[in-house]
């Protein structure tokens, strides 16, 4: 059987995540920097036998979509109390 569960510290992983721009090979590339996720997703970084390092962008979706979630409550939550607040 398959167990589900909520994700829990979509922001604060999310957060400790910071977006680079790069150039590989002489070309702009934009991503994440392997290391620094490999800190809090660990099973979302591959290591090579060379020891080069790539994220697996796809395992990061579900903590976006959590996170966009939140935000977005927390939005609302603000927008009720100032628009209570105008009364």
């Amino acid at each position: 059987t398959t167990l589900f569960r909520s994700l829990t510290n979509a922001v604060q992983t999310v957060d400790s995540l910071r977006g680079v721009s790069y150039l590989r090979s002489g070309k702009p590339e934009i991503g994440v920097i392997a290391q620094e996720v490999e800190k809090v997703l660990p099973g979302a970084v591959k290591t090579t036998d060379s020891g080069y390092k790539s994220v697996n962008y796809i395992m990061l979706i579900p903590f976006l979509i959590e996170t966009i979630k939140q935000l977005g409550s927390e939005v609302a939550d603000l927008k009720k109390s100032r628009s209570r607040g105008k009364k």
